[in-house]
């Protein structure tokens, strides 16, 4: 297995016959993503958070560049990004020394090519907005309307990454027909604030993506067309309630802060009963901190969060820098997000707003 694998890796053969068919199936997976609002919307967030640039580059091959991908262009490729000085080998089941021992067999003639140098510029977060017309094929059928909102999170080797996750894993997610059960999230702020109280919203989801440099937090929701109007206020008033300290106003409870954090830690545990998925584990993991981190720190970690942190870190996230807004449907209809999201106290903007108008009730 070990010696297949490494030809893959270092030695493959990438015949001019098997690119041709790859380049074709990738046209054909190209327009389907495009057709499918859950898949693109996450990928056209990320690019205008980041201006298109660095972290916002696109990951989709325009399908206008296609056909400019051949053998030579992905050996270049490979000569730029794939050296033994990038790869990890994580291997589970077997005794290092012998892993050590398939290591040196099979990768010891992997060599570096080139002296071409990778530029990796610092991630800077801009936010923005960005509105995605219907597929005209399917704007006559299409049921429900999309908006992505979130701010700048926090990287990855931060340690109020912990605290995000667990906020993250407060407000949930999930669709109006989920079946519920263990892990989830039934009792998370998606279904009982959002989901179970306006039958309008479809599907409310919270997302948190951690880079080395920078992080992305915030929430989608899919909503019946008639209620685009109403997507803004919904999402401010929801997001502002988490850096409110006020419980029964709709502060953050100590009950719902320690079901978080045992589905956080439940969840890690689960992931990694899975060989796979601890492969990946550890090659990420020696990739980003150069270490395998124990699941038991992590956890321990996750124990230490308490509601402050998490009124904290929802503060400083959600008015730490400008909104990226996507939308897909009719765009006029939800109006001015950004501004609405503005009289919430969210965004930079919402800083000095709130300090003006602290007794105003805008939903």
């Amino acid at each position: 297995m070990f010696h297949l694998l490494s030809d893959t890796v270092a030695r493959p053969l990438l015949t001019d016959a098997e690119i041709e068919e790859q380049v074709n199936t990738a046209s054909y997976e190209l327009n389907e993503i495009w057709m499918q609002s859950d898949l693109i919307l996450p990928e056209l967030f990320q690019q205008v958070a980041y201006d298109s640039k660095n972290l916002g580059s696109p990951l989709l091959c325009p399908t206008e560049n296609l056909p400019l991908i051949n053998r030579d262009s992905l050996l270049r490729y490979r000569d730029l990004f794939f050296k033994p000085e990038n790869l990890v080998v994580a291997v589970s089941g077997t005794e290092v020394a012998r892993a050590e021992e398939l290591t040196e067999k099979y990768l010891s003639d992997f060599k570096s090519t080139g002296n071409e140098k990778i530029i990796k510029d610092a991630a800077k977060y801009t936010g923005g907005e960005f509105s995605l017309p219907s597929p005209p094929e399917m704007a006559y059928m299409q049921e429900f309307h999309h908006i992505h909102v979130g701010f700048e999170g926090v990287p990855i080797r931060n340690d109020d990454v912990y605290k995000l996750a667990t906020l993250q894993m407060l407000i949930g997610g999930g669709g109006s027909f989920s079946a519920g059960g263990p892990g989830k999230g039934m009792y998370s702020r998606a279904y009982t604030r959002i989901l179970n109280q306006y039958g309008f919203v479809e599907s409310c989801k919270s997302f948190i993506h951690n880079f080395t440099d920078s992080g992305l937090f915030g929430i989608s929701l899919s909503c019946i067309p008639q209620a685009d109007k109403v997507m803004g206020e919904l999402i401010g008033y929801e997001l502002s309630l988490l850096f409110d300290h006020s419980i029964g106003k709709g502060g953050l409870s100590e009950n719902e802060v320690s079901r978080a954090k045992n589905q956080l830690m439940s969840s890690l545990m689960m992931n990694l009963e899975s060989k796979m998925v601890q492969l990946e584990d550890m090659g990420r993991q020696v990739q980003i901190y150069g270490k395998r981190v124990d699941v038991m720190e992590m956890c321990r970690k996750i124990e230490k969060v308490t509601r402050n942190d998490l009124i904290d870190i929802a503060q400083r996230i959600l008015t730490g820098s400008e909104p990226t807004i996507v939308i897909q449907g009719d765009r006029e209809a939800f109006g001015d997000v950004k501004g609405t999201l503005t009289k919430f106290g969210l965004g930079i903007d919402g800083k000095s707003f709130k300090s003006e108008n602290k007794k105003k009730n805008w939903f």
